[in-house]
């Protein structure tokens, strides 16, 4: 029986994740997590300054109709006159 020598044994190079594989792939993590949030902190915005605006058209028909209702008077008329006086001034 022959003694075969044992091969040297090389560390293979992908036997396990390397610093840099985890650095980068936390900063690419990082960086769609913060886009995300950007995107979804602008879609809120959004969303609530289209139901301000939305709030705001509500309460101005809201006034504007309460307004129609109310008959109108001239202040200081006992008789309205509507459209262009024609009367002759007194001399």
């Amino acid at each position: 029986m022959k003694h075969q020598p044992k091969q040297p044994t090389t560390q293979n190079s992908r036997s396990g994740i390397h610093l840099i594989e985890v650095i980068v792939s936390t900063l690419l993590i990082g960086l769609v997590t913060v886009t995300s949030l950007k995107t979804v902190g602008g879609v809120f915005r959004t969303w609530n300054i289209t139901v301000d605006q939305y709030d705001g058209t509500e309460l101005a028909q809201q006034l504007m109709s309460e307004i129609l209702q109310q008959s109108y008077k001239e202040p200081g008329a006992s008789d309205p006159t509507f459209g262009i006086d024609l009367t002759l001034p007194r001399l």
